[in-house]
């Protein structure tokens, strides 16, 4: 969550609240969702893709969805990877925070 969270702009008040990731297809990424509340909005979700989830390890993010396009500043994964917000993964890893 702290990778992610660390997309967000200066000053957005970015606070994760609950994440839950899942493997990729291709088991080379990971699509995580995650509660969050930024800018004054709370309960908001919002779907990223990072390969990997280990703490204190660096990976590549980018943003799945439009809620975490809107409110981090990571790559849009559509435009760089033609991985669309209804992907299978994203959904799967939405499902697991209900």
């Amino acid at each position: 969550m702290t990778a992610i969270a660390e997309g967000a702009p200066d000053g957005s008040s970015f606070v994760a609240h609950q994440a839950a990731a899942v493997l990729g297809t291709g088991s080379e990424v990971y699509f995580v969702a995650m509660q969050f509340e930024a800018l004054g909005e709370t309960d908001m979700t919002g779907v990223w893709s990072t390969t990997s989830i280990t703490a204190n390890e660096t990976a590549t993010v980018i943003s799945v969805d439009g809620f975490a396009k809107q409110f981090t500043g990571w790559p849009d994964a559509e435009q760089a990877f033609n991985i669309s917000p209804s992907h299978p993964s994203a959904s799967e890893a939405t499902d697991c925070l209900d």
